[in-house]
Parts: C-alpha cells; structure tokens; sequence
C-alpha cells in the first residue's frame, strides 16, 4: 500500500458525529469513471466540493491511501435532488452522519460503455474505445447499460485484502451475501457491512456494476 495523502483542503476533515453511531461503520465501494488513479485524484483537486476517498485501487491492483482513515470526503451526493430515495435519508444532517459512516474506496475503471457492435465499445466521457478483452457484457442491464470496463484480476484481489484488514480493524462484518447492486435500506439506515455507492443513489449512479468475479470474491469472504 502507497500512504499518498491529499491535500487536506481537498477533504471535510477528522470525522465527527451528530448522533450516537460513533464508529465506522460501512464499507463504501466506488468506481471511478476513469482510466487512471491519478485523473480521479487531479479531478478532486479541481473541484471546490470536497470529494474524494480513502483509498483509490489502481488498475495494477496498487492501493493508494489518499485520505486518512480518520477523515472523509463527501462521497455518497444522498442529498441530490435527483436521488430518488425517501426524504427522511436526504437532510442535510442525516446524510452528513452517513458519509462519516463509510471508509470509501474507488476501483479505477472507465465504468459504463456503450456497445457500438463490431466488438467495439465506447468510452462516453473519454471518447475513446475500450479492448474487448477488457469489457464484460452482462446478461441484463445494470443501471441502464449492459457493458462495463472490467475491473481486472489484481484490482480484486488486492480489494479483497484491504476489505479484509478494513473489517478486522473496525469489527465490521464482511461475510454472507452482499447485495449491493442496487438501493439497499440497510445501507441508507447505517447498518454496518459492505456497500457500494448504488445503495445509496438511484438511477443516476453506476458504480459498482455486478461483476461475476467481483460478486464470486464478496461472496467468499
């Protein structure tokens, strides 16, 4: 693991708590949107918002610690207006408890593609094409798309380690079935285990898609 903190104008701060949760509690899974780790962390620093992650896995399977463990970033966006989830979880107080719940973590990939036939597939943001060898396609469509940037070998098994250090140091549980493919309430209630950034965000949130060989790793921790 590379410590490569960020600025620390560039994330919230040491977590605080506004009601009795005081721990963390969640493992948050994101992917980034894009080809590399160091676009995502240049991103954050262009945007005056505050957003960023713990930890970024790079697509070699290198795990970069970008933000201390005792601090955060908004990560999660509960409170968009475009979140269509009960406004009991979308206050401004309550979200903010939420994202101070979760160690974050963002898998480098390009995410969603669009299939222009003739194994090609798109990059909308990069306006580029993605190798075939590098896509999975999926029986049924995932937030609206059937084809996404495959997570690769190495970024799984280093994710599956750091989860597994992660619920060791913070008596989080991480075995069983996760069903973290699409809104989860056990998520958005601040139930401790494993989650990604789907369960809490509806139709305008891809990350993370269900790949078989990520579902086969969560499911045999």
């Amino acid at each position: 693991m590379i410590k490569a903190f960020i600025k620390k104008n560039q994330y919230v701060g040491k977590r605080s708590w506004l009601f009795p949760t005081n721990n963390i509690r969640q493992i948050v899974l994101h992917h980034t949107q894009g080809s590399t780790a160091d676009g995502a962390i240049e991103w954050w620093g262009l945007t005056p918002d505050k957003v960023g992650t713990n930890f970024v896995i790079d697509k070699d399977g290198t795990v970069i610690n970008t933000i201390p463990v005792d601090s955060w970033a908004y990560t999660l966006g509960m409170s968009s207006i475009s979140n269509n989830i009960p406004s009991v979880y979308k206050t401004t107080k309550y979200a903010r408890n939420i994202e101070q719940m979760g160690i974050s973590i963002e898998l480098v990939s390009e995410g969603e593609l669009v299939d222009m036939s003739l194994d090609k597939y798109l990059f909308e943001d990069g306006g580029r094409f993605i190798d075939k060898d590098k896509v999975t396609k999926l029986d049924k469509p995932h937030r609206g798309y059937t084809c996404y940037a495959s997570y690769t070998t190495e970024q799984i098994k280093a994710l599956k380690e750091l989860l597994k250090q992660l619920s060791s140091d913070h008596s989080i549980p991480i075995s069983g079935e996760h069903k973290i493919f699409d809104i989860n309430y056990k998520a958005l209630q601040g139930e401790k285990g494993i989650y990604s950034h789907v369960c809490y965000r509806s139709q305008d949130k891809t990350d993370l898609f269900p790949q078989p060989e990520l579902i086969t790793m969560l499911n045999n921790l």
